[in-house]
């Protein structure tokens, strides 16, 4: 407890993290804040694999198609 908080408004923050504990399993990240800077180095490993997924990269899979195309091409010629 922090020993700030009054009974009831720690009973609702556990309540709330009892609630995001049973939830666990629809997450797709978790990120545990029991150290600060390792917390913040994981959110951002986080946004940084999000900014890449190939879902998210406009045109990935029309350029994958073009440069199979391209590949089957070089090597239907050699």
């Amino acid at each position: 407890a922090r020993k700030t908080e009054s009974r009831d408004t720690l009973l609702t923050r556990l309540r709330s993290a009892l609630q995001e504990l049973r939830a666990l399993g629809h997450y797709e990240y978790v990120v545990v804040n029991d150290d600060l800077q390792h917390a913040v180095a994981r959110v951002g490993a986080i946004v940084d694999a999000e900014v890449v997924r190939h879902e998210r990269t406009d045109g990935l899979e029309v350029r994958v198609s073009e440069l199979m195309q391209e590949l089957e091409r070089e090597l239907g010629a050699a």
